[in-house]
């Protein structure tokens, strides 16, 4: 019997993993893909790792950036200065300072002077409101003006949230603006996210801890102070604690009766991603946000990703992204099909030929981001009395979800669950 089992091998459950491990506790992950890493995880080209998703690491990110120390890839961060721009139906704009925004001409003077001032108010008023139990929508609205809501605001959010962009509750949205801005210093790994994850993987297997890929949960089973898990390739793991990063609803495919019983599941709805990623020959704008304002254009933003990376084969990294449902007619159409319609798209909106994009990958995620209702309570991380703890994305609310919430999270799960060894 193990000391403590994780369930998910993305950035929760490797921090949960690696501090276990560096506090002396015997440490079973299970990985139910061939890749640790979550929407971390790569795919090889031309001897080079690529994300398959998008990432960044913010100064701010003190928690992922204290493991990247404890792993030794801290000091391997390059850090960026970042602009955002803003396409318009084909026209693209600099999105960064008040001139910017003057400049920008689909939108009339009064409107533009308004978007302006409404940000500062924004920092101001989030701090004395009830942003929890208002919507997105209602409190933007309240600042800024329907047409403001309409033509930026909701085109923005919907990039993260797809048309549930309005419901999220306003917390959400204050903090995320306080995270980011237009200009921002990004960092990214010398070598990518995956030499970051496989630093954390050797951490915790010099530390005695085991990481098992390929071993998908289909079972977990609640006993007096311990835990069985059961895997698809028929093996068993007793632990006297469990962390599960998965998801709700992965969760309550595989919990069993008894655990039901101490298990409440939030009523939430989650939004999944349809990533894709152009190879191009040369530079696009410059910019590393540019959300996509053109109903002709099915994807809502491009990440020029080469602003923090170096090319890769002679080649330019881009990605584009739509947030969709997992049961929506996008997320389940093939590959090819995806890449041919946005690729023509893409073309059009940088005025590329096919000869300038010399490769494109398509990917998906079915549960990236919960869908938070109005006055959303954040679960407990231990379930009811029993040995099992979860780590999920449903607990980093309202901060951003990202690495470093993550990380921050399995911190805080992991010093409840060692109070109970």
């Amino acid at each position: 019997m193990t000391d403590v089992l994780i369930l998910g091998g993305g950035i929760a459950g490797l921090a949960a993993a690696h501090r276990l491990t560096s506090h002396g506790h015997d440490v079973t992950l299970l990985e139910g893909s061939q890749q640790v890493g979550g929407l971390g995880r790569t795919f090889n080209y031309a001897g080079t790792d690529l994300e398959c998703f998008y990432h960044c690491t913010m100064p701010s990110d003190d928690s992922l950036l204290a493991l990247a120390n404890d792993v030794g890839v801290g000091k391997f961060f390059t850090w960026r200065e970042t602009t955002m721009g803003m396409v318009a139906g084909q026209d693209h704009y600099d999105f960064n300072t008040p001139m910017d925004l003057l400049r920008y001409s689909p939108l009339p003077l009064r409107s533009r002077v308004r978007l302006g001032l409404g940000a500062v108010s924004m920092r101001v008023a989030g701090r004395f409101t009830d942003l929890d139990s208002k919507s997105s929508r209602e409190w933007l609205t309240s600042i800024y003006g329907k047409r403001l809501w309409d033509e930026v605001w909701f085109p923005l959010f919907r990039s993260k949230f797809g048309n549930d962009a309005g419901d999220v509750p306003a917390r959400y949205i204050w903090q995320r603006a306080g995270r980011e801005g237009n200009k921002a210093l990004r960092g990214y790994p010398r070598g990518g996210y995956r030499e970051l994850t496989d630093a954390i993987v050797r951490d915790i297997v010099i530390k005695g801890g085991r990481i098992l890929t390929n071993a998908k949960v289909t079972g977990l089973d609640v006993g007096d102070d311990k835990v069985t898990v059961h895997t698809s390739e028929g093996e068993q793991f007793t632990a006297r604690r469990v962390i599960s990063t998965l998801s709700y609803p992965q969760l309550d495919q595989v919990a069993s009766d008894q655990l039901k019983e101490s298990l409440t599941i939030p009523d939430l709805r989650y939004v999944g991603v349809v990533n894709a990623l152009f190879l191009t020959r040369k530079p696009l704008t410059g910019h590393y946000w540019t959300p996509v304002l053109n109903d002709e254009i099915e994807f809502d933003g491009v990440v020029e990703m080469s602003t923090l990376t170096s090319p890769v084969a002679g080649c330019y990294l881009n990605y584009v992204m739509k947030y969709t449902g997992r049961d929506s007619e996008l997320f389940g159409q093939p590959d090819e099909v995806v890449a041919e319609r946005w690729g023509r798209q893409f073309r059009q909106l940088h005025g590329l030929t096919e000869q300038d994009v010399v490769e494109t990958f398509v990917f998906r995620a079915p549960f990236v981001e919960p869908i938070w209702p109005l006055g959303y309570k954040v679960p407990d991380a231990r379930v009811g009395d029993t040995p099992v703890f979860l780590a999920t994305t449903a607990q980093v609310y309202p901060n951003v979800t990202s690495w470093n919430s993550s990380t921050t999270l399995a911190n805080s799960v992991v010093a409840e669950v060692e109070a109970t060894l």
